[in-house]
């Protein structure tokens, strides 16, 4: 079977029940795909604690649109006074 095409992978997050299954990985991403940015990447001024990829932004929303409209950033304590 071949590889589903970009434009099918990047709608997977909008077909719902239409979407199969290897579009569903490929649009979440398998365990294991995500590689670290490198630090030359970061923009410079980036704070330290948005180096680590520990959860500090989430897509929040009920459905694959309103997620990907919303993003959701917990600054961890100690960093705001």
């Amino acid at each position: 079977m071949d590889a589903p095409s970009s434009e099918a992978v990047e709608e997977a997050g909008h077909c719902g029940e239409n979407c199969t299954p290897k579009e569903r990985r490929l649009a979440k991403g398998a365990d294991g795909d995500r590689q670290p940015i490198p630090e030359s990447d970061m923009p410079a001024g980036l704070p330290p604690w948005m180096h680590e990829n520990d959860g500090w932004a989430t897509r929040t929303g009920t459905d694959a649109l309103k997620k990907r409209r919303n993003i959701t950033i917990t600054v961890p304590k100690g960093i705001v006074s």
